[in-house]
């Protein structure tokens, strides 16, 4: 049932696809001066934002086949859309198949393919870019602060190991003066003791 519904996905933006041929033909007609159409998303490669929430609530085995599906499309045909849906899958936070690293290469892919062009894959593919870049930027911050976080409760405890060092060094040193008060005490408490200052006296 799950393969069924990959493949009426794909089937289902595959019309998409071929919409996009027909547009580009049309396109290729000549318009007025004063007229500058701007092609939507969903003229181009069908509506992207619709086939990733549609995707999103698949199972993990679905999501699974449609990415397989998406992966032997783009290896065979090499279409802009199929590697932007691609990249739009792969980029997806939490996921198993999660690869910013190559949803990054597909994106550079589109980009350079369209890089004087107003391809509307390349809008979203910038998009895409920026936002895999940010979260890989936040991602980084925040390992560093754990790690500054970690290095401080390193640097805690050696703090608190040696207060509880020179704890021990203190009371051992209350302890010596304490042994030297009394011997200094019982010093002086024998010489003022009256029997050892009376000197022996020979008899007349």
């Amino acid at each position: 049932m799950f393969k069924r519904m990959a493949q009426t996905i794909i089937c289902r933006y595959a019309i998409g696809i071929i919409s996009a041929v027909l547009l580009t033909a049309c396109a290729q007609l000549p318009l007025p001066a004063d007229s500058s159409p701007q092609a939507p998303l969903e003229s181009s490669c069908g509506n992207v934002l619709e086939f990733y929430t549609a995707v999103s609530r698949l199972s993990d085995l679905s999501q699974e086949e449609v990415l397989q599906a998406l992966r032997a499309d783009v290896v065979e045909n090499n279409e802009a859309c199929s590697q932007l849906r691609l990249a739009l899958m792969l980029r997806r936070p939490g996921m198993a198949y999660q690869d910013d690293e190559a949803a990054l290469n597909l994106l550079a892919i589109i980009l350079h393919d369209f890089i004087e062009s107003q391809h509307p894959a390349r809008s979203l593919a910038l998009l895409l870019v920026e936002e895999i870049d940010e979260r890989n930027r936040l991602r980084a911050t925040g390992h560093a602060l754990q790690q500054r976080l970690k290095q401080g409760r390193s640097t805690a405890a050696v703090l608190r190991r040696q207060l509880e060092a020179l704890r021990s060094q203190l009371e051992q040193l209350k302890s010596i003066e304490q042994d030297i008060n009394e011997k200094e005490r019982a010093s002086v408490g024998a010489n003022l003791n009256p029997e050892t200052d009376r000197e022996p006296h020979e008899p007349k």
